[in-house]
């Protein structure tokens, strides 16, 4: 049965795919974005130690294609970091999304597959320092920066209003779904002026499998 559910969401999603407008220019993108660094461990008796006291380190490494044509993208970008347990580079699926646009609503898009729900995204671009340290939220793991899921995210008023809808799996894009796992999240942003932003998030997350409680995050943001 399982099986053939499988089948029939593909086929459904193929002729819905199939029956959208294809109309406009078609582009492709192709970028990159790395995190790097040159460290040196002045700790006493650091040189004792087998563990390496200077040198270049690849921190964090992200290739991206976009694929664009009328009001549809697809996105994929991939997610190379280094690992402190075992000391290699590991390589994630990040990114791997279609959005279109809702003609519903206006000014909004429609996001399938592994995506930013904008729980600490939406903070990180108006953060500005990524590169030198992670967010609260995201450094406490009180978020995901990518879910599987279902995802709806506008704007409105002139884009001085910000929306942020999502329904995902609930534990993160480097772990597969997991039995009774689950996720929610809301954001609403308002930019009264140019500059000050006034923001809620409610995100609860419940990763499955053993883990069966649900992590709610509360957050607010004026500045």
């Amino acid at each position: 049965m399982k099986i053939l559910q499988r089948t029939l969401c593909v086929l459904a999603a193929l002729s819905a795919t199939a029956s959208m407008s294809w109309a406009g220019e078609s582009t492709t993108k192709i970028g990159g974005t790395f995190y790097y660094d040159y460290f040196v461990n002045t700790t006493s008796g650091a040189d004792t130690l087998d563990a390496p006291t200077k040198g270049f380190e690849l921190r964090r490494a992200y290739l991206t294609v976009k694929k664009s044509w009328g009001d549809m993208l697809f996105r994929y970008t991939s997610d190379v970091s280094f690992s402190e347990e075992t000391g290699n580079l590991n390589a994630y699926t990040k990114y791997a999304y279609l959005q279109r646009k809702c003609m519903l609503i206006p000014g909004s898009v429609l996001m399938f597959g592994l995506h930013s729900p904008q729980t600490n995204g939406w903070v990180e671009g108006r953060w500005h320092y990524r590169s030198m340290a992670k967010t609260m939220s995201d450094e406490q793991k009180w978020t995901h920066s990518s879910q599987m899921g279902v995802g709806l995210q506008g704007k409105a008023s002139g884009g001085a209003v910000e929306y942020y809808f999502d329904f995902n799996n609930g534990n993160g894009y480097k772990h597969r779904v997991a039995k009774d796992g689950m996720g929610f999240s809301g954001r609403l942003a308002f930019q009264p002026v140019p500059g000050l932003y006034l923001s809620g998030l409610f995100d609860s997350n419940t990763p499955g499998g053993d883990k069966t409680e649900a992590n709610t995050y509360f957050e607010g943001l004026a500045g």
